[in-house]
């Protein structure tokens, strides 16, 4: 993913500017100390196994030559807070938010009003066309957050296919999601839907995992903690 560089010099051309480039330890190349949104970038690179040869500002770190991007999928089932929070998130880290429930088609929209669950046939097509805006913001240098319920392990297979990809997930019990959908208003997915869901969700094994009664600024937070940035 992302497009090949040449970070060997201590000072790299980059967006019109001169940047600094860190040694992923939260040094500039010179040995000065990076700012604090470097290093805390660079830092958490390095926590996730992800050592960078060097840093170039706002998110954007080079491994080997490789521009490094990252996609947080905020996931779980309908009514658990994923647009809430994800919209919070990345208003916190200034980065792209993607809504799923935008990129569903009027008649899948329909038939969820219905308290009709979708089908893997109906989901596929979509899946696809938010795979294909991840793409998109690696392709202009963008991080993201994707609010999605992504219920399965091969649904977020799919989103994850050629980026780099962290999951939260957002667990509740189905007594407590389907009492906040029937205090939400002005949503095409209602508890109709919501059995379904929960026969469909295959929890995923490698995620943050939190509870989805806890405040959205609470779960922001723990989310930033995790990422070691912002």
């Amino acid at each position: 993913m992302g497009r090949r560089v040449q970070p060997l010099s201590c000072w790299e051309q980059w967006g019109g500017s001169r940047t600094a480039i860190t040694d992923g330890r939260g040094k500039r190349a010179d040995g000065t100390p990076a700012s604090g949104r470097q290093a805390g970038a660079a830092q958490r690179r390095r926590r996730t196994g992800q050592d960078c040869l060097c840093y170039l500002g706002d998110g954007v770190a080079v491994r080997w030559g490789i521009i490094l991007l990252m996609i947080v999928l905020v996931m779980g089932a309908t009514g658990s807070g994923k647009t809430t929070v994800g919209k919070l998130l990345a208003s916190r880290l200034g980065w792209v938010f993607l809504d799923a429930d935008d990129f569903h088609p009027a008649e899948s929209i329909a038939k969820m009003k219905r308290g009709v669950a979708l089908t893997d046939l109906e989901r596929w097509p979509w899946l696809d066309a938010i795979h294909a805006e991840l793409l998109k913001c690696a392709a202009k240098n963008l991080d993201a957050v994707l609010a999605c319920s992504a219920l399965k392990r091969s649904y977020r297979e799919r989103l994850a296919a050629g980026v780099e990809m962290r999951v939260c997930y957002l667990k509740g019990t189905y007594s407590e999601i389907a009492a906040r959908l029937r205090g939400r208003t002005g949503h095409f997915a209602g508890e109709g839907i919501l059995a379904g869901q929960f026969a469909d969700l295959e929890e995923p094994g490698e995620a943050l995992v939190l509870r989805a009664s806890d405040t959205a600024e609470g779960i922001v937070g723990d989310v930033v903690e995790w990422l070691k940035i912002g």
